[in-house]
C-alpha cells in the first residue's frame, strides 16, 4: 500500500511540474454550502473565483444555486441557476445568467464509487446551449492523513459548434470535522477556439460544508 502512495505522489508531481513549465498557471477556488430541505430535497450554494496570469489576475467569478432531489436507485435531479461574471479586455465585467438542469447517477465500477452527471445549460446573454458530461471516480486506496484520491473527466458540447472543451482533474479530498470536506488537485482544461485548442493548467481548491 505504501508503494501505491508513493506512485500516486510521483505521478501527480510529474504531471504538474511538466505542465506548469510549458503553459500559464491558473488558480481556481470554490466554496460550497449544503443545506437539507423537505421531501428529500437539498440546496447547494456555490461561490467560485478564477485567477489567471500565474494566479495574479481575477478574470472570472460566479454564484450558483442548485436544488437537488434524491430519487430511488441512487439517481438525482438538479435544477439550478448560475450567475457568472467574466472580465473583458476593456476591464468591464460581463454577466451571463444561466439556467441549468442536471441528472446524476451514482454507481460502482469494479467496486469503486463513481458518478455520471449529464448537465444542460442555457446561457441567456450569449444565447448558447451548452451540454456537459462528467464521469468521476474514487481511486481504490487512501493516502496518509486520510486523504482520498479521485479523478474526473468532463466534456463540453455547444449547440451548433460541437465539441468545445475538455477538462481532466486529478486530486485528493479529505473529510474535516463532522460536516466539512476539502479537496485540492490539478486540472487540465483544453478549450477549442476556432480551429485551435488552447490549454490551461489549474490548481483547483474546493471547500464544502454541510449544515
Amino acid at each position: 500500500m505504501r508503494t501505491h502512495f508513493n506512485i500516486f505522489y510521483i505521478l501527480l508531481l510529474i504531471i504538474v511540474a511538466h505542465e506548469l513549465s510549458a503553459r500559464d498557471f491558473q488558480f481556481w477556488s470554490l466554496a460550497i454550502a449544503e443545506m437539507p430541505l423537505a421531501c428529500d430535497w437539498k440546496m447547494e450554494t456555490h461561490i467560485g473565483a478564477r485567477f489567471e496570469n500565474d494566479a495574479s489576475r481575477l478574470y472570472f467569478y460566479y454564484g450558483e444555486i442548485l436544488f437537488i432531489k434524491e430519487l430511488p436507485g441512487k439517481w438525482e435531479i438538479v435544477p439550478g441557476y448560475r450567475l457568472p461574471y467574466r472580465k473583458q479586455e476593456n476591464g468591464d465585467w460581463m454577466e451571463d445568467p444561466t439556467a441549468l438542469f442536471a441528472i446524476i447517477k451514482k454507481h460502482q465500477v469494479f467496486g469503486l464509487n463513481c458518478l455520471h452527471r449529464s448537465r444542460s445549460e442555457y446561457r441567456m446573454h450569449s444565447k448558447q446551449w451548452v451540454f456537459r458530461q462528467r464521469f468521476q471516480c474514487d481511486l481504490p486506496f487512501k493516502l496518509p492523513h486520510s486523504f482520498k484520491p479521485y479523478f474526473y473527466e468532463e466534456v463540453y458540447f455547444q449547440r451548433n459548434a460541437g465539441f468545445k472543451q475538455n477538462r481532466f482533474f486529478i486530486g485528493v479530498k479529505k473529510e474535516i470535522f463532522d460536516s466539512g470536506q476539502i479537496s485540492i488537485g490539478y486540472l487540465d482544461r483544453e478549450v477549442k477556439s476556432q480551429r485551435r485548442w488552447n490549454g490551461d493548467d489549474v490548481l483547483y481548491l474546493t471547500a464544502r460544508w454541510k449544515f
